[in-house]
């Protein structure tokens, strides 16, 4: 099913709540979320791993800011470039891992927020592991295109759960 979503206005305060969500979530410093489950990190672990063995090329990174200003931190970023000693530039893809409705909707928000705030970013996805369900949103001429059940992803031409 698709929907065309209409560009989300955030707010200062959503903003804020946003960035105060982020730092209580997050380990100061590390980037690394404090509440994940074991599945949660042996899912994104996966992910990783065959991202590496399929594709060979290491632009991936996990619990990343996207930038300084804009504190969003996604489970998985690939990035157009890394290289050791730069900091990333220009997002391309993101990746949410969650297990429950309220996760679904903090992820949701965010990969809104990225869209909104990182034009590079083409595609972004949310995989809820309790229901085994994907949601991509990917970036169109008239805004975000939300398709319920689709992991294939255009960019990396494959299906993500091929990287589970």
């Amino acid at each position: 099913m698709k929907k065309i979503l209409k560009d989300y206005t955030y707010t200062a305060d959503e903003l804020r709540q946003i960035v105060l969500a982020t730092d209580r979530d997050y380990i100061e410093g590390l980037g690394m979320a404090v509440n994940n489950t074991n599945d949660h990190q042996i899912i994104q672990t996966n992910i990783l791993q065959n991202y590496l063995v399929r594709f060979g090329r290491r632009d991936i990174l996990t619990e990343t800011r996207l930038s300084d200003n804009i504190r969003i931190t996604p489970d998985i970023t690939i990035w157009e470039k890394v290289k050791l000693g730069e900091s990333p530039k220009n997002p391309l893809l993101t990746i949410e891992i969650t297990h429950n409705t309220r996760n679904d909707r903090y992820s949701e928000k965010n990969v809104y927020a990225v869209f909104k705030y990182f034009p590079s970013v083409q595609e972004s996805f949310i995989y809820n592991y309790d229901k085994d369900q994907w949601t991509r949103y990917r970036r169109t001429a008239k805004g975000v295109e939300k398709e319920d059940g689709k992991d294939y992803s255009s960019l990396l031409r494959c299906y993500l759960h091929t990287l589970l």
